[in-house]
């Protein structure tokens, strides 16, 4: 009796420890699990920052838009995915907080995990369920190339989280299980259109494989195949390509056609995850259970080949990691860090985030935040135009031009290769008082983005600009039905009830006392004729008159810049811009005519900058290649260097 109290007593204190150990690993599981989706969420939130994307800087052209109100939702109820497509328009438009959209995408990518977790957990192979953390990588990655691929993941979370509803249960009979999986077949293929093929797929492997029935993984197969035919084309009448592709990454609906290249292999990925590991792992479990032997045989042998190859050192790690679940905790979790690391370091684009930055923080007249960003690009036209409007709003265009990448093709965005550029220009337009030219603009970035709040906007102001009171009127409306522009929306419908030609509005007024008669003639094409017909229009529009004097300096039309010197008093300037002396120390010099300025503006304050940069010309001889390093080091963001070697920007 003895004995057997102390053998009990043994076992009993053996389940407990068996207890207190999974318990423990639970636990290290959970803490490792939180420790990684907060990285994640802090990443998205204050690195990525998904109110850029939400912005879309004139490059993603999938972004949805979402209107209030029963007709905007009742359009979707029409078709097969139509749920997921509206939820997921929603929730796009949380990434206008960039808090808010990274809680939103870390949600989804924990969401994912889970279901992978679940499903591998009831497929017996907990060795996989790690790759529960393999769809929030590829969404790191997906996001650090500020790309937007929300609608077709929200269709595959869908898919993923009826497998696991399916797993759940059917354990059960055969008719059971097909009864269940065709409840779901239908509402599935109705929430999430194409997304339902993923979940038949898997379902599939899943009985042919693991639970070894054949006959119905293949009717599952055969579903897949026909209730899109049935459910899409039959009864909602969708063509034959929407029935089987909507929400899919691939497409045509949802595929960015700008960025589609650069994710097409992440998004395929997230997909085929699970179907292939499932595949892999029926095959494997199909292939070792017709090998010779008893499975505890080849346990054997496998350990005593394993005891004859390995090295003490690594034998002795291998224990250490086998038998200490803290350690194997620590080195899971460094692995697991090191992957999503490397994943974000070699998908991460700088340069792309800079233009998302210059053009959302332009549209938000964050003129400060701007500049400090493209401070490290290396400048394209979208960068430079989005500066160059930064600087005059500062008051730093006649100093700081050349402190960046000039160049006179991308100066106001009117040459022949900038023909899909509208995005970039129609706020500089507006300003400037070209706003017919940017109505067209906007009307093109419609075709293009869709009714995005900032496209309708601006459409309604440049309508309230013209006078166009019934236009502006339909845009201000559609707007009001925005989430985060409506108040501005249904305070000019009110102000319009109560002054219909915004003859109050002293900034509509200041617009229109600028705007030119049909600036959408193409003679508007050249600059220079632009601003000066902007100038005849109204001598004091001062933005057209920087704009006018900086294509004069970046053309090395001096001539032509000393002629309007003049209007440097009649604008009301206390001195002359920095390098406006410099341009006229270059005029003199090479033509010998002095400039006459009206006003005292005492001596030039670039004078010492200019006898410099002469000093070190002519301590090489006056040999431009000689002389390269060392102006550029002291002078690369002069109009002296720029005049000299046609390029600027590269002041270290």
């Amino acid at each position: 009796m003895a004995g057997s109290h102390r053998k009990s007593s043994r076992g009993g204190a053996l389940v407990q420890e068996t207890a207190d150990a999974d318990l423990g690993r639970d636990r290290d599981a959970v803490i490792g699990a939180s420790i990684f989706f907060l990285a994640f969420y802090l990443y998205l939130w204050l690195y990525v920052d998904l109110r850029l994307i939400y912005h879309g800087g004139g490059i993603i052209a999938n972004f949805p838009v979402f209107f209030r109100g029963w007709a905007f939702f009742e359009s979707f109820t029409s078709y097969p995915g139509g749920l997921v497509e509206y939820a997921g328009a929603f929730l796009a438009q949380l990434f206008y907080y960039s808090w808010a959209g990274a809680l939103i995408v870390t949600l989804l990518a924990w969401s994912i995990g889970l279901c992978i977790g679940y499903f591998f957990r009831v497929a017996r192979a907990p060795g996989l369920r790690g790759l529960r953390f393999i769809p929030a990588i590829l969404l790191l990655v997906i996001y650090s190339r500020y790309t937007y691929r929300f609608t077709s993941i929200l269709a595959l979370l869908a898919a993923l989280s009826c497998v696991c509803l399916y797993l759940k249960v059917t354990a059960g009979r055969k008719l059971s299980c097909i009864i269940v999986f065709g409840v779901l077949s239908a509402i599935l293929y109705y929430i999430a259109g194409g997304g339902y093929l993923l979940f038949a797929a898997i379902c599939a492997i899943y009985e042919i494989l693991m639970r070894r029935r054949w006959p119905m993984g293949i009717l599952y197969l055969l579903s897949g195949a026909a209730v899109p035919y049935v459910e899409g084309v039959l009864i909602f009448g969708v063509s034959i390509i929407n029935a089987y592709s909507e929400l899919l990454p691939f497409s045509w609906k949802i595929v960015d056609r700008v960025t589609h290249e650069e994710t097409f292999d992440v998004v395929y990925v997230l997909y085929l995850l699970v179907p292939l590991a499932a595949l892999g792992l029926g095959l494997r479990r199909r292939f070792l259970t017709t090998g010779a032997g008893p499975a505890e045989h080849r346990g054997s042998r496998a350990k005593r080949r394993s005891k004859a190859k390995h090295p003490k050192l690594l034998t002795r790690i291998r224990l250490l990691y086998t038998g200490k679940p803290k350690f194997r905790w620590i080195v899971q979790s460094l692995v697991l860090l090191a992957v999503a690391g490397g994943a974000v370091f070699a998908s991460y684009s700088g340069k792309r985030k800079i233009e998302f930055e210059v053009v959302y923080y332009g549209s938000a007249k964050m003129w400060g935040r701007l500049l400090r960003s493209a401070r490290g690009h290396p400048g394209n036209h979208r960068v430079t135009n989005a500066v160059n409007r930064a600087l005059y709003h500062t008051g730093r265009l006649g100093y700081d031009m050349f402190s960046y990448p000039q160049h006179p093709e991308g100066f106001l965005l009117t040459a022949e290769r900038f023909k899909v550029a509208s995005w970039d220009r129609f706020e500089m337009r507006i300003e400037l008082g070209l706003v017919s030219m940017a109505e067209n603009d906007l009307a093109e970035c419609m075709g293009m983005f869709g009714k995005r709040p900032a496209i309708l906007k601006g459409l309604a102001w440049v309508n309230m600009v013209k006078g166009s009171i019934g236009s502006a009127r339909i845009y201000l409306g559609a707007l009001g039905k925005t989430l985060f522009d409506a108040g501005w929306a249904n305070e000019y419908l009110d102000r319009l009830e109560s002054d219909p030609s915004l003859s109050t509005d002293k900034e509509i007024q200041r617009l229109r006392s600028l705007c030119v008669a049909k600036d959408h003639s193409t003679v508007f094409s050249d600059n220079e004729q632009a601003m000066l017909a902007l100038l005849e229009k109204n001598s004091t529009n001062r933005m057209a008159f920087e704009y006018m004097m900086s294509w004069y300096l970046l053309t090395k039309q001096l001539e032509k810049f000393v002629g309007n010197v003049k209007k440097l008093n009649d604008l009301g300037y206390s001195e002359v811009p920095g390098l406006y002396d410099e341009a006229f120390f270059i005029y003199a010099y090479s033509t010998g005519k002095s400039v006459e300025l009206e006003g005292d503006w005492g001596s030039p304050k670039a004078g010492p900058r200019i006898e410099d940069f002469t000093r070190i010309f002519k301590n090489y001889g006056r040999n431009k290649d000689a002389a390269f390093a060392e102006l550029a080091k002291k002078y690369g963001d002069s109009y002296l260097f720029y005049n000299l070697y046609e390029f600027s920007g590269v002041k270290n």
